[in-house]
């Protein structure tokens, strides 16, 4: 059973959330809500400058929902997929009553449900690190299908020569976890990027999550691009 789990993205994920502490470990190496929520908040900041209130919008790889409940205010409509079931199902309960953000079970590698075209913004945050890189570039394709000529995306990947990333890259016991975390370096981003057709690229080294240890400034790439 174990190494089936650690074969299906889906499995794996309804896995790690079977319980909500452990849903908001696995999301964000913390139990506490509060602390979730700060972390949304945090993230969403840096989206919150390119929407409008006719924005519809995109988050691939939605999780608990700690961008949704911050965001929701500032647009007209959120669709937030993951590929886990039981995320899906703490995210409905955390986001009850929320009436402009629709969720939905969805691979980004196979195929996005969405047009072409639809999209005003789309961003995904600690979701594409755990793809296969093969995986990775067929939902960045797709993202970049579904959003509108000129539209951005904000896109999250660890860095590869950080501390933090190169010490996971190291460590032999988890290689055969389909879910386990991928970085990247910077040529990486670039290239790939640029081969589904973003462009205006502006790479940022920050820190997401300060809950992960240890701490280093620089360990994370986050990349605004335009459709």
């Amino acid at each position: 059973m174990i190494p089936l789990l650690n074969k299906s993205y889906r499995l794996r994920w309804d896995a790690a959330s079977i319980t909500r502490r452990q849903a908001f470990m696995s999301v964000c190496a913390t139990s506490n809500e509060e602390e979730i929520d700060k972390l949304g908040r945090a993230d969403a900041e840096r989206i919150i400058p390119f929407l409008t209130e006719s924005s519809i919008i995109l988050d691939v790889g939605c999780g608990v929902g700690r961008l949704e409940k911050q965001l929701c205010s500032y647009c007209r409509e959120i669709y937030a997929f993951d590929v886990s079931h039981t995320m899906l199902k703490i995210a409905r309960r955390r986001l009850e009553g929320i009436s402009n953000v629709r969720l939905q079970n969805c691979n980004a590698a196979r195929k996005i449900p969405f047009p072409e075209a639809m999209f005003d913004l789309c961003f995904s945050f600690h979701c594409l690190q755990h793809m296969e890189k093969e995986d990775s570039y067929l939902a960045l394709k797709e993202i970049h299908r579904v959003l509108k000529p000129s539209a951005i995306a904000i896109l999250h990947f660890p860095s590869f020569t950080s501390r933090t990333y190169y010490s996971l890259f190291k460590e032999m016991y988890n290689k055969r976890d389909n879910a386990r975390v991928r970085s990247f370096t910077e040529p990486e981003v670039r290239t790939i990027l640029t081969d589904v057709g973003f462009s205006d690229l502006k790479v940022e080294y920050t820190c997401l999550n300060r809950f992960v240890k240890p701490e280093e400034d620089s360990r994370d790439m986050l990349v605004t691009a335009r459709s």
